[in-house]
């Protein structure tokens, strides 16, 4: 039997209210996704993470609507 044991580490954005996304500007909108907490192992590349305001989320939520309608009704919108 193996045993490993893994450290985690919390991740919070740093101004309260802001959220955290690995999303880059240029990548698939579709793909979009943020949250106000992430757990990941402590040797995770923490580079690949950044932080938004809610209005950056509402604007990436808004545009992950409209490409994922626009895939949907067959056409394709990259990046809203």
């Amino acid at each position: 039997m193996k045993i490993e044991t893994k450290t985690y580490q919390k991740i919070t954005p740093g101004t309260p209210g802001n959220l955290l996304t690995r999303y880059r500007e240029g990548e698939d909108i579709i793909q979009y996704e943020s949250c106000k907490v992430m757990y990941t192992p402590a040797d995770f590349d923490m580079s690949t993470i950044r932080e938004i305001t809610p209005e950056e989320d509402a604007a990436y939520n808004e545009a992950k609507d409209k490409a994922s309608q626009a895939e949907r009704e067959g056409g394709s919108i990259v990046n809203g």
